[in-house]
């Protein structure tokens, strides 16, 4: 199986695995951003599975920290992808209320706080227009991809596996 099928394959496993577990947030109510958050544990399940998989199956238990990052990037943006996908039908068509509800809640808390009208009525004004459905879906691409990478670092440092090494051969790492 190719680098590209196989990120594909897993990539699309995690979309559907968060967004079942998102919407399930959503209907059931909770409108914490630490459930939304915990989106995050199953992309690194998965994640960490297609990368072990992919290592001890295509690459016989022999990754480096690049090939690893390789292979994450292409799975990172295939879920990218398709969370923006997602991310545009979410607000578009199931919660197209959604934004607007929240918004209202932050103008309040700005008012509470005693923020001048101006200044609350400018950032409601800058609040609507990032919060409009092909906006957000293009921020959730990129900052997806974003905070992605940064996990991927983290895992692929983790999951990189370096070929065995037998005693008597010379390390490339030598000293001059």
């Amino acid at each position: 199986m190719t680098l590209s099928k196989h990120a594909l394959t897993y990539g699309i496993a995690a979309v559907f695995t968060v967004i079942a577990f998102s919407l399930g947030i959503y209907l059931a109510g909770f409108t914490n951003s630490m459930w939304n958050n915990l989106s995050y544990v199953f992309y690194i399940a998965i994640l960490v599975y297609a990368l072990k998989s992919w290592r001890d199956k295509e690459l016989q238990g022999v990754m480096s920290y690049g090939k690893a990052m390789r292979y994450q990037t292409i799975f990172a943006l295939y879920y990218s992808i398709a969370m923006a996908i997602w991310t545009f039908i979410f607000i578009s068509y199931i919660a197209p209320g959604l934004m607007e509800s929240e918004m209202m809640k932050q103008e309040t808390l700005m008012e509470a706080k005693g923020m001048p009208a101006d200044k609350v009525e400018m950032a409601m004004h800058y609040a609507r227009m990032f919060t409009k459905p092909p906006i957000m879906a293009v921020m959730a691409l990129f900052g997806g991809m974003f905070f992605l990478t940064i996990i991927n670092l983290i895992v692929a440092a983790i999951m990189k596996k370096d070929a065995p090494q037998s005693f008597g051969e010379e390390s490339n790492s030598s000293a001059v």
